[in-house]
């Protein structure tokens, strides 16, 4: 199973599907504290831009492991969203979807 430790981190490292996204408000709920905020992601050139704020109103609610499934390509958003697991507007919610890669991760094992 797999886990996001640093969110922030680990959005500006992850290979974006799309290049420029206006702005989302996430919320993600995690027992990390660090994690556990609202983020405003942004998207301009490929280059990600993700900063707290918490005081801004959510367009999308997510838990840590949904949000991890949906970025390792496991489970989409959208797919998530049909079943209850994430809240949230739809279009915020496709948009944020479009991002992340849809292909299972794999880990190749050459012995």
């Amino acid at each position: 199973m797999a886990r996001i430790v640093d969110i922030k981190k680990f959005f500006t490292d992850y290979p974006v599907q799309v290049d420029n996204i206006e702005s989302i408000n996430l919320e993600v709920n995690d027992s990390l504290s660090w994690n556990n905020h609202i983020w405003t992601l942004s998207v301009k050139d490929g280059v990600v831009n993700i900063e707290k704020s918490d005081s801004e109103i959510p367009e999308v609610i997510v838990d840590i492991q949904t949000l991890t499934k949906a970025m390792f390509g496991y489970q989409s958003l959208t797919d998530s969203f049909k079943v209850g697991n994430v809240l949230g507007n739809t279009d915020e919610i496709e948009t944020l979807d479009k991002l992340f890669v849809h292909e299972k991760a794999q880990l190749k094992d050459f012995f």
